[in-house]
């Protein structure tokens, strides 16, 4: 009960306002006294938010997307494997055409192969229109032969490729001047 209030009977109650009892519900009343003991009036609903329109702030385009002076990294790095890439196809390319002093005829470079003898063939394989040097090891004498034209040439003899000088004396010879068409068959 506060200070100066009257009970009042039933239905009634004290309204400080009129300073008497009244009928009909009390109202909500806020004093300063003792407001843990007067009922809060309610706070009215909220109001609806009030649409805020979207600020646009327009920055400079260094600021968006600052633009990095000069190359970027990948564009080394695609001028890296394209002269790399070319590099490689040029050295493989021509390192594969060069030609060698063994081979008269030119073309490709190629690993010359030295012919091997069997009992049942003799001397075969080689590398196909070249010269070879068979040496005799127990006299030492030689003999410039292609590998087709190696019968009677016996196992016990040395093989080596012959050099330019020498397959151009045999390959001038009388005796060869058309070894290169007899190998044909092979």
């Amino acid at each position: 009960m506060l200070f100066g209030q009257v009970d009042c009977p039933s239905g009634f109650h004290w309204d400080s306002i009129e300073g008497q009892c009244v009928a009909g519900r009390a109202r909500p009343v806020f004093t300063t006294m003792r407001p843990d003991i007067v009922d809060v009036i309610p706070a009215p609903p909220p109001a609806p938010p009030t649409p805020i329109a979207p600020t646009i702030v327009r920055l400079p385009r260094q600021e968006l997307r600052p633009e990095r002076p000069g190359w970027k990294w990948w564009y080394w790095l695609l001028l890296a494997g394209g002269v790399g890439g070319t590099g490689a196809l040029l050295y493989y390319g021509l390192k594969r055409k060069r030609p060698t002093s063994a081979n008269l005829r030119g073309g490709r470079k190629r690993k010359l192969l030295l012919p091997r003898y069997s009992e049942r063939k003799g001397w075969y394989g080689g590398s196909k229109n070249t010269l070879f040097v068979f040496t005799d090891k127990r006299t030492g004498s030689s003999v410039v032969r292609p590998v087709y034209d190696a019968r009677g040439i016996g196992p016990a003899a040395a093989v080596r490729v012959a050099t330019r000088a020498e397959a151009e004396k045999e390959w001038q010879s009388p005796l060869r001047a058309g070894w290169q068409t007899l190998g044909r068959r092979r």
